[in-house]
């Protein structure tokens, strides 16, 4: 048995969620195999206001060995600007393989689950999830929304924009999905910068974008 758990602790010290999760190892020769290859993905979902947040996450293992890891965050009250973006939820063909444990509010929105992965292969495809909030579904607009990929020169190696129109929300608050599938296939390795930008009709100061950078290595 492997045991997981996590707390969230807002900056006053106080702790605002956490969970504890048992996960049973007895895993099949065949899946035993990939996970000494690739490791194992769990997958758990927590919900807290808007704020600042310290993660920690703690893994004990039933032999004894522990692992660690805290990290800061923010989660984003979303209605405050006018238009906002989520982070950005990357996957790929590759990350398939990987086991997975648990259940995701992205499932059936991208093809694969999420990953932390930052390493891709050049025969790999990479997909993306972005939610753009329109808080001014009352004045009619067009927000675009385009994903570039750009190597370390800058120099641009695939782009893709789509538009979606403000009628889509009624006259009210609302969010945009968004994904694109990237295609790495040929690309030299290296390092790459993965942009969602959205741009509203409105004005040029209603611009935000996310960023995520990887590395391609060859096949």
């Amino acid at each position: 048995l492997v045991d997981m758990s996590y707390i969230l602790v807002d900056p006053q010290g106080k702790v605002v969620a956490g969970n504890k999760e048992a996960l049973n190892m007895g895993l099949k020769p065949e899946t035993y195999t990939r996970v000494m290859q690739v490791g194992f993905r769990l997958q758990s979902k927590v919900d807290v206001p808007p704020g600042r947040y310290s993660l920690r996450l703690a893994v004990h293992e039933s032999g004894g060995r522990v692992g660690s890891v805290f990290t800061d965050l923010v989660v984003p009250d979303f209605r405050k600007e006018p238009l906002t973006m989520s982070g950005l939820a990357v996957t790929s063909a590759s990350a398939g393989q990987v086991p997975t444990i648990g259940t995701s509010d992205l499932r059936g929105l991208l093809p694969t689950p999420p990953t932390t992965a930052r390493e891709f292969s050049t025969k790999d495809q990479l997909a993306v999830l972005a939610e753009v909030y329109d808080n001014l579904g009352a004045q009619s607009h067009t927000v675009e929304i385009t994903t570039t990929l750009r190597s370390d020169d800058g120099k641009t190696v695939f782009s893709h924009a789509e538009r979606r129109q403000s009628s889509e929300l009624a006259g009210a608050r609302g969010g945009y999905g968004y994904t694109s599938r990237v295609p790495l296939t040929d690309l030299p390795p290296g390092l790459y910068v993965l942009t969602v930008e959205a741009r509203s009709s409105l004005g040029k100061p209603l611009t935000v974008a996310r960023e995520v950078q990887f590395r391609i290595v060859p096949n």
